[in-house]
């Protein structure tokens, strides 16, 4: 009778051992649920959370007229730097290259470019005045037209050659390469005409005028010059 108790007592402590692991794996069980219940929720809100937009998204969104004027400032301030390294004395290395390829490339109208660039950028700016004249193609044709007009004749005043171009003077490469074609075909006297012919019409697309109208305009000019005279 007395091993009876002794082996009942050793049934409830083996029982008593047994039921802290099933607990504890119960509690493992619950966690390994509940994070596998977690990582779908922050995958979701990974997916959720929007891309970061680029410069060029940015850009699309902007409006027509923010773009031109955002063209138009940027246009303006790359012109006075040019013009201010044409200006200035003392350059560093970056600005003194920039500076000698212009020269070679334009010549003495190389401040043409960054005036040209501050023309443009001011007037995308200022577009929405009623003064200004509205920009066509037929302008920036006339516009391109006169540029190297001027350098050709910059060159032929100053006594064409590739030396003089190689100097940084004259119409630079430009100026010497129009020149070159027009006194090889057709001579010295006939460049000359052609030049002027070409400097009209520049002046006819620029303006909007018929060669008429510009020739009764010159003509009222010199009948006033006359009469003040």
């Amino acid at each position: 009778m007395a091993g009876k108790p002794a082996q009942s007592s050793r049934r409830t402590s083996s029982k008593s051992a047994a039921r802290p692991s099933r607990s504890g794996s119960t509690r493992k069980t619950t966690a390994r649920s509940r994070s596998q219940k977690a990582t779908p929720q922050r995958a979701q809100r990974t997916q959720q959370r929007p891309p970061a937009d680029s410069l060029l998204t940015r850009w699309n969104r902007l409006s027509v007229d923010r773009r031109l004027d955002i063209i138009g400032v940027f246009t303006t301030l790359v012109g006075i730097l040019i013009l201010l390294s044409l200006l200035s004395p003392n350059n560093g290395a970056v600005s003194a290259l920039l500076v000698k390829g212009l020269k070679l490339i334009f010549g003495w109208g190389a401040f043409l470019l960054p005036l040209a660039l501050i023309g443009v950028g001011l007037w995308l700016v200022l577009r929405n005045l009623n003064r200004l004249p509205q920009f066509s193609a037929e302008r920036f044709t006339g516009l391109l037209l006169l540029g190297l007009n001027i350098l050709t004749w910059m060159h032929l005043f100053g006594g064409g050659g590739l030396e003089l171009a190689k100097a940084q003077a004259g119409g630079g490469y430009i100026g010497h390469g129009l020149l070159s074609v027009l006194t090889t075909t057709i001579g010295t006297l006939g460049a000359v005409i052609v030049l002027i012919a070409w400097l009209l019409a520049s002046i006819t697309f620029i303006f909007d005028l018929s060669i008429a109208d510009l020739a009764r305009g010159v003509d009222g000019m010199y009948s006033r010059t006359q009469k003040n005279a």
